[in-house]
């Protein structure tokens, strides 16, 4: 899942060891949407790495953070947990008239594969008439 926002706040990186010897590092990232009514979302970010990346944006700046959403239930109520497991930036291109944006530093993730069994199955033949068989291996625009 992804949100763009831009930055609010960037907490300090806080960091020590498990029990098990591990070291840890845990940072906190706050950024407001753009939408009609703006909402505020703080997510955490974990591992030396991912807290080095905000070491490369400031507050204002407009970014997409690709983000993972957990919760669990502990003596009786519910916590849920965002964690920011990407970030890319956007970069103003063009004039100040009609600025466009663009995306930099995003990692790019390979497309899927339908494998040759699955498109052979009859219920997926099924579906490709119902979508009027427009889809082939390889084709991901189509699920």
């Amino acid at each position: 899942m992804e949100i763009t926002g831009k930055i609010f706040e960037i907490g300090n990186v806080e960091n020590g060891v498990s029990q098990n010897g591990t070291p840890w590092f845990r940072r906190v990232l706050v950024i407001q949407t753009m939408e009609d009514y703006q909402k505020t979302i703080a997510m955490t970010l974990f591992g030396e790495e991912r807290c080095k990346q905000l070491n490369n944006v400031q507050l204002g700046q407009t970014i997409n953070a690709k983000i993972s959403l957990n919760s669990r239930k502990y003596e009786g109520r519910w916590f849920s947990e965002i964690s920011c497991i990407g970030i890319g930036v956007f970069q103003s291109v063009g004039n100040a008239q009609g600025q466009q944006y663009q995306v930099q530093q995003q990692q790019a993730v390979p497309p899927a594969q339908v494998p040759p069994q699955v498109l052979n199955n009859p219920a997926v033949q099924q579906l490709q008439q119902g979508f009027g068989g427009d889809f082939v291996e390889g084709d991901n625009d189509a699920f």
